[in-house]
């Protein structure tokens, strides 16, 4: 993986990773950059083994394969190894030659009456109280049910996405957990139905020793909402100007848990959008709204640069704003150091960053708002209380499923937009996901 390269769209290296062009390390703005001669810009230096170890982390969370996967090494090349003394089957991995057997879920009713707690929003102790169970096997259960729910959705993912035009919005999000702890999260939802896709956090796996976070002032851009539109841009444009680089993206102070430090912003980002491209692998053309964020920006166009090459991806900015009569002109209105040119729509304004003439309005939501909505979601039925990673993890997949497949007091789900199942109840979605689970194991043997 190689993500240092040129980002700035209509430079001949752009996104190339080898180029006679570049300077490979340059301090020449007082940080560690690479240098572009070509077209002079400076785009901070990526850890590219720190990325790959994120993502390394994130896949068994976020992709979780219904099929029998080593538990040390995650490659699902494995192949049988006899049986244990209680007849269970061994299996043993062609890569690592790890020797492991493959743990039962539990029974549907088990889960379910956890489903309940869950909805409820107990907490674990006292879920684990009212369902007479020891600590391990609640978190056991809880993590059965991230599994299963998880799998259920990337199958139908894989099933009810389009294929030939798929559009992602993006954005980020602090989220607030009764310990103190503040956690950077970045979501992506197709554009049209509000579907969340993929939801990546800053939190670290125990051992994690590079890009912790250190930040203690918030250069997140704010919204200024002050008329007109073109005054709130210059602000925004301003503050990324003001910070140590442009992909130096801070949320304010923080500490990570004992065992499970934060990450900068960046890196998550940059492993955020090569984990959301496992998902669109087999689109025919792909287009990504984003807010107005340099390191979104640079970390987006990673994740479809092979794509903008092969004029199958661009990418926009997006911008809501209460002035919405502004009279942008025809072309758009160039706007900060950039000159990057903005056009005036019914929510505020967009950008093309990687294609300026093709599409003169390209934008099919139904809601500018869709990730907002998530993240007011999440802010009610999240368990705020948690303080360890695996069950964070657990409960951020759950809902996520919750959210995009339950039906609400007043509107459908998401993934009624994409002519998905949807469910009346949590229990009805679990069972279903845990009938396909008990289907796919079956098939898989």
């Amino acid at each position: 993986m190689q993500l240092n390269c040129c980002k700035s769209w209509g430079c001949k290296n752009f996104g190339k990773p080898n180029s006679p062009d570049y300077e490979p390390i340059s301090y020449h703005l007082g940080y560690p950059a690479l240098h572009c001669k070509n077209c002079g810009s400076y785009p901070p230096l990526v850890d590219n083994s720190l990325v790959e170890t994120l993502m390394t982390q994130f896949i068994p969370v976020q992709l979780p394969t219904w099929r029998n996967r080593c538990p040390n090494c995650q490659k699902l090349n494995i192949q049988r190894s006899g049986k244990t003394a209680s007849g269970n089957q061994r299996f043993r991995c062609r890569d690592c030659a790890k020797v492991f057997t493959q743990p039962k879920p539990p029974d549907y009713a088990e889960l379910a009456l956890l489903m309940q707690e869950i909805v409820a929003r107990r907490p674990a102790t006292a879920a684990i109280e009212r369902l007479n169970l020891s600590p391990k096997r609640y978190y056991q259960l809880l993590h059965w049910c991230a599994i299963i729910l998880t799998g259920y959705s990337r199958l139908l993912e894989s099933l009810c996405l389009p294929t030939n035009f798929l559009a992602l919005q993006s954005e980020s999000y602090v989220l607030n957990l009764q310990s103190g702890l503040r956690v950077w999260l970045i979501t992506s939802a197709e554009s049209v139905s509000g579907y969340q896709l993929l939801t990546t956090h800053n939190i670290g796996a125990k051992g994690t020793s590079r890009g912790i976070y250190q930040g203690d002032v918030d250069n997140r851009l704010d919204t200024f909402a002050e008329r007109p539109l073109t005054d709130a841009l210059k602000k925004r444009y301003q503050q990324l100007m003001n910070r140590y680089h442009f992909e130096d993206l801070q949320y304010g102070a923080s500490k990570g848990w004992p065992d499970a430090p934060l990450i900068q912003p960046a890196p998550i980002a940059y492993a955020h959008f090569q984990l959301l491209r496992l998902t669109y692998s087999n689109k025919e053309h792909i287009h990504h709204y984003l807010e107005q964020d340099s390191c979104i920006r640079s970390a987006a166009i990673m994740g479809v640069v092979d794509e903008i090459a092969q004029q199958q991806a661009e990418i926009f900015y997006l911008f809501a704003h209460p002035d919405r009569q502004t009279a942008f002109l025809a072309d758009g209105r160039p706007v900060g150091w950039w000159k990057d040119r903005w056009f005036s729509t019914p929510f505020g304004g967009y950008c093309p960053i990687t294609e300026r003439v093709q599409y003169s309005y390209p934008f099919q939501m139904r809601d500018i708002h869709t990730n907002q909505h998530y993240f007011d979601y999440l802010s009610v039925n999240l368990n705020s209380k948690v303080k360890r990673l695996a069950p964070l993890n657990d409960h951020l997949q759950i809902q996520r499923c919750r959210y995009n497949f339950i039906h609400r007091a007043t509107e459908a789900p998401p993934a009624h937009y994409l002519n998905m199942p949807t469910f009346k109840t949590s229990e009805a979605l679990l069972h279903a996901a845990y009938n396909a689970y008990v289907d796919a194991k079956q098939a898989h043997k």
